[in-house]
């Protein structure tokens, strides 16, 4: 076979490399054009997004998103917070029916004490919802609470004891309560009343259903909550009344003037019959809280508080509390060993192993008698 010309070939070859340049020309120029059609496209997007994205002012909260149950979207820092602020000022002054049989109360939460937590920090976490991280971030944040909406919740602070013993007063007597055994001394004998068992509202789980209730509060609607009981057991029994046979201690006080009898008689009264249960203590103050408060005459006060003194030095009781006169003077005389007032408190602590009793009057002879009664050291011994 007769080959081609040499010449013939050099031009087939050279119209072939031509040939593969235009191409790599044309497949450059159209690599260029999809490149700049995608950065088009892409900077379209980009554009379309970063509108979106900040299509709020940075200072503005974003659509759908709600604090404590109210929407905030489109409002500040400052225009939410009054919101919240407003919507609270209602609810902690809406009234809660408790509710119990017939027996019902109305109660506040600011009555319990109850508050709202930190509101800034709620409101500075819608603001910054959908304002951080990079664009499409962000932008998939914001997409996401057009489908479901965003909440910030803040848990209330709660003052429990204050709450609980309001909770306690407002539903005392929506239930039976026990009574404790109490003990008399008539005619030189002991006579004991046993105790009895009851019931009492059960505040705990009370508090609890209102803490439950608080993110669902809506401003201005009251709402009602059945109060549950639970069982009250005595403080006080008639076992531990028994114990009580004995005299630990006495004092009397000779009083001369017939004005000053009529002065101690409410006074022997208040204090008669006081039990003192072991590891407690007996505060004067609070006996004859009445008296120092109404005016009674001080010298009438002193005289009761150092009678209660000495039976208690006479029976070898603690007294965890008392004040000496500033100075001895006339009134020594007439018995006033300690000084009493409204600053300043006689208390005494039973650290026996049985209950205290307390004897208080005045006898046939114008004396002020104080007595002190527990158990036979013997029957203390056997506790031990």
């Amino acid at each position: 076979m007769v080959g081609a010309p040499m010449g013939l070939r050099r031009k087939e070859k050279t119209a072939s490399k031509r040939m593969s340049a235009a191409q790599k020309r044309k497949f450059i120029a159209l690599a260029g054009l999809v490149f700049l059609c995608a950065v088009f496209i892409v900077g379209i997007f980009y554009s379309s997004v970063y509108r979106y994205v900040h299509r709020m002012d940075k200072d503005q909260i974003e659509q759908n998103v709600f604090v404590q149950g109210i929407d905030v979207s489109g409002l500040t820092k400052k225009q939410a917070i009054a919101q919240i602020e407003g919507r609270w000022t209602v609810l902690r002054n809406t009234p809660m029916t408790l509710k119990a049989g017939d027996k019902t109360a109305k109660v506040t939460l600011s009555e319990l004490g109850i508050r709202q937590g930190d509101v800034e920090k709620l409101a500075d976490q819608a603001v910054a919802y959908g304002k951080r991280g990079n664009l499409y971030q962000r932008y998939r944040k914001i997409r996401k609470a057009k489908k479901e909406k965003v909440e910030y919740e803040t848990g209330y602070e709660i003052e429990e004891e204050q709450a609980k013993s309001v909770l306690k007063e407002k539903t005392v007597d929506f239930f039976e309560g026990a009574v404790n055994a109490s003990i008399t001394r008539v005619g030189g004998v002991f006579q004991i009343i046993g105790e009895k068992d009851g019931e009492t509202a059960d505040t705990e789980d009370l508090l609890d259903r209102i803490r439950d209730e608080l993110d669902d509060l809506e401003a201005g609607r009251e709402i009602e909550l059945e109060v549950s009981s639970m069982k009250e057991e005595p403080k006080i029994s008639r076992k531990d009344l028994e114990k009580i046979q004995v005299e630990k201690g006495s004092s009397t006080i000779k009083v001369k003037r017939d004005d000053r009898k009529q002065e101690l008689l409410p006074l022997t009264a208040a204090l008669n019959g006081q039990v003192v249960m072991p590891e407690k203590k007996l505060s004067l103050q609070s006996v004859l809280e009445k008296f120092l408060r109404d005016g009674t005459p001080g010298e009438a006060l002193q005289m009761m508080a150092s009678c209660l003194y000495e039976s208690a030095k006479d029976a070898g009781i603690v007294i965890s509390e008392f004040h000496k006169p500033q100075s001895l003077g006339s009134g020594q005389k007439d018995g006033l060993t300690v000084r009493f007032d409204r600053e300043q408190d006689l208390e005494i602590e039973n650290k026996t192993e049985a209950p205290l009793y307390i004897e208080s009057y005045i006898n046939g002879e114008g004396e002020l008698v104080c007595t002190i009664y527990g158990a036979a050291a013997n029957d203390e011994e056997k506790d031990e």
